[in-house]
Parts: structure tokens; C-alpha cells; sequence
């Protein structure tokens, strides 16, 4: 039996800490992954640029932008390519046990869950921080950055609307199939790592017919630095 666990997301809500909990837990975070280091984001990003890159180029191939497309358009999109579909089932066959984070989950989630219904059982994360903290860490990160060129108003409407998408995904979707869900808060994690951890993994293993090992646990907890609360 295979398990996926893709993470439900926007920027600056503590996904790449809650996919660095996972890669300690022992899930496979994806090949090709981009763990590299950041002044903003120092324990790494466990991004799989494989799958996350193809939902860059299907956004692309519509124009779409995180402020304006939907999860009908992603999933229209994502029906009208094979190569989603040989993607995910490669990564399957690399792992019993694998997740992916990537915010754009907001638009390709529901296509994504479909593919790996038919192959294990999906587990869905969500990574949330509290609103005003999470637009004031993705201000004061694209001013320090520079990555980005968006202006704080525009960084509430993106928020707004990936989130938005996202709860279209969990009510229409989600919900109905009865796939399991675990909500990570940002600010109660950074507050209780340990206590997180342990349910989490709890969560993660149920019905696998594995446990975390204590140094698992461990790794886990280290990952969680209250010290990187991302500018707010």
C-alpha cells in the first residue's frame, strides 16, 4: 500500500518547515529536491522540482496567475497533460511513502488527488498561519528580498484567492471522499514543536504498519525553530 501526502499551502505559512517534519518522519520529499538554504529560509525549502515545475509550466500555457486562476482551471489544464500523470506515477514507484509541497496545490490539487487515489491512499497536510501574520511575513520577505514584485495589496488579494481555491478543493473534493487531514497551525507549532511532532507522526504512520523511530522524532523536533518566525 502506497501513501501520498501532498501539502495544502500559501507562501509564508511555515510549509517548508512542515515538509522538513516530513523528510525527518521519514517521507519522501521528492528527487531533484531543492533543500537549499536561504537567508530567508535557512533549514532548506524541500521543494520537488520535478512535479513543481510542471505546474509552473501548465499555469504558464494559460497565463495564469496566483491572483486570478482557479482549481477548475488547474484541473482542466492538468487533465490535457500526460506528462502530470507520468510524473506522479514515477514518483510513486519510487516510495511506499511520499509527499510534495507546492502552493500551486491551490489550482492542481484536486487533479493531483485523483491520480493518487488510483495508486494509495492521499493524506492531505495543510500548512496554515494565521492571516495578518502570514501577509505581514510575505510583505516584509518580498521587501527584503526582492523576489517578488508584488505590493502588499497585492500580496492579499493572491493570499485571498489561493486559499480560496484551496477551500474549494477541500469542500468539493476533499471532504466528500473522506481523505484524511491534518491541519499544521504555524504559531501553536513553533509554541509546542514537540507536542506537534508527536501527533503528527501518529497521524502520518496510522495504518501503515510502521511507527517513527525516537531519532525520527528527534530530527523532527529540531526542525522546528521558534527562532524563524519569517519577519512577523
Amino acid at each position: 500500500m502506497k501513501f501520498i501526502y501532498p501539502v495544502f499551502t500559501i507562501g509564508r505559512s511555515g510549509s517548508s518547515m512542515v515538509a522538513g517534519v516530513m523528510s525527518c518522519l521519514g517521507i519522501d520529499m521528492g528527487r531533484g529536491i531543492e533543500i537549499a538554504s536561504s537567508a530567508f529560509n535557512p533549514k532548506g525549502f524541500y521543494e520537488d522540482l520535478q512535479l513543481g515545475n510542471l505546474h509552473k509550466q501548465m499555469m504558464a500555457r494559460i497565463n495564469g496567475t496566483f491572483i486570478k486562476m482557479t482549481a477548475d482551471q488547474g484541473e482542466e489544464i492538468a487533465s490535457m497533460s500526460p506528462d502530470y500523470r507520468i510524473a506522479i506515477e514515477a514518483r510513486n514507484d519510487r516510495s511506499d511513502m511520499w509527499g510534495m509541497k507546492d502552493p500551486r496545490f491551490c489550482f492542481f490539487g484536486r487533479a493531483f488527488l485523483m491520480h493518487v487515489r488510483e495508486l494509495g491512499e492521499a493524506r492531505v497536510v495543510v500548512a496554515f498561519r494565521q492571516p495578518q501574520a502570514q501577509n505581514l511575513s510575505a510583505v516584509n520577505f518580498n521587501l527584503l528580498s526582492r523576489s517578488e514584485n508584488y505590493q502588499s495589496r497585492e500580496i492579499f488579494e493572491l493570499n485571498r484567492n489561493m486559499w480560496n481555491q484551496h477551500r474549494t478543493i477541500m469542500d468539493e473534493y476533499v471532504h466528500p471522499n473522506n481523505i484524511k487531514t491534518f491541519i499544521v497551525d504555524y504559531d501553536h507549532a513553533v509554541e509546542n514543536p514537540r507536542e506537534l511532532v508527536e501527533k503528527f507522526a501518529t497521524w502520518v504512520y496510522d495504518g501503515t504498519g510502521k511507527s517513527a523511530s525516537s531519532e525520527q522524532i528527534e530530527a523532527a523536533v529540531e526542525m522546528i525553530d521558534p527562532k524563524l518566525r519569517h519577519f512577523s
